[in-house]
């Protein structure tokens, strides 16, 4: 994080100013009360939530609020943001990015959470802590920590290194080395076993060759098998068709059986019915001579019929 601007608005001894800060060292320079260790401040509240007195101490007197706004570039992404905090009769604290002109967050929670990301500091660090004895020590307090007896020494460089958060991911490394060594016993066992496979191997590509010539082998053996057996539906299918024929001309002479034997009854038939006529020419020719004159008879007959019924019309005209 490289630190852009400050904006100060009440703040303290200022009314209203700008300051900017280059790459590299920056050197705050001045009189007793010109407002340097206001700066600083300034920085800590925003960025760090870092206030040493009461807030309302900071507000510039005569005026209701103060307006602390600090411009850097985060080295996360490369872009700018601004921190804008506001205390006194009113207070507010957000994150701004003046490229989308909107805010990014708000709220003391989301905002810490928001620098600590972009300052790449453990989530779990106190930035308060962190600013107050690494950033922003005081003038003449910079080695007062040394001075200190190693009791209050380990408590104030292991908050500022972390070193409880070291200790548990040593212990939680601890466990995970556990079990990268129970998964390499496991692999070490698995690897004895490939060793083992392994030194089967000549022998394993050797089978492998006789199985792959005896399947070239069968390969052609079945290319074989599958000619005869096309041949073999080859004639399979002219014998169905033989068959077929042979069927067909079975048919054929069982039709002409029928007709042969329908033939034969017609011929029998026709010669009964020959016989009984011959029969009944016999017998018409010994009736012959009786039905002639039974023939003159009804001519007769049928004269004096006729004669008799002249006669009664004759006699009927005469009465």
């Amino acid at each position: 994080m490289q630190l852009l601007q400050l904006q100060l608005e009440n703040a303290k001894s200022y009314e209203n100013a700008v300051i900017d800060f280059t790459a590299g060292t920056n050197a705050i320079v001045g009189h007793n009360g010109a407002g340097k260790s206001t700066i600083l401040e300034a920085i800590g509240f925003a960025l760090f939530d870092s206030m040493a007195y009461r807030q309302s101490d900071f507000v510039r007197e005569g005026a209701k609020t103060a307006t602390v706004t600090v411009t850097f570039l985060s080295s996360l992404d490369e872009r700018q943001y601004q921190i804008v905090r506001r205390c006194g009769s009113s207070s507010q604290y957000y994150a701004y990015d003046p490229e989308l002109g909107a805010k990014i967050c708000e709220g003391k929670v989301d905002v810490l959470a928001f620098l600590k990301e972009h300052m790449a500091v453990d989530h779990t660090a106190s930035l308060e802590l962190l600013f107050a004895n690494a950033v922003g020590v005081p003038q003449g307090r910079l080695t007062a920590a040394f001075q200190d007896t190693p009791s209050q020494r380990k408590g104030v460089f292991d908050t500022l290194l972390q070193v409880e958060e070291y200790k548990a991911a040593s212990d939680k490394l601890r466990e995970a080395a556990g079990s990268l060594r129970d998964q390499m016993q496991k692999l070490e066992l698995a690897l004895t076993e490939y060793t083992t496979r392994l030194e089967r191997l000549p022998e394993l590509e050797q089978s492998l060759a006789q199985r792959t010539m005896q399947i070239a082998e069968m390969e052609r053996t079945l290319a074989q098998t599958m000619e005869q057996l096309a041949q073999i539906g080859a004639e399979r299918t002219q014998l169905e068709a033989v068959q077929q024929q042979i069927a067909d001309l079975q048919n054929q002479q069982r039709q002409i059986e029928q007709r042969q034997e329908s033939v034969a009854q017609r011929k029998q038939q026709a010669t009964v019915a020959l016989a009984a006529a011959e029969q009944a020419s016999v017998q018409v020719q010994q009736h012959w001579v009786g039905y002639e004159t039974y023939l003159e008879m009804q001519k007769r007959h049928a004269a004096l019929d006729q004669k008799q019924r002249q006669q009664q019309q004759i006699a009927a005209e005469k009465n």
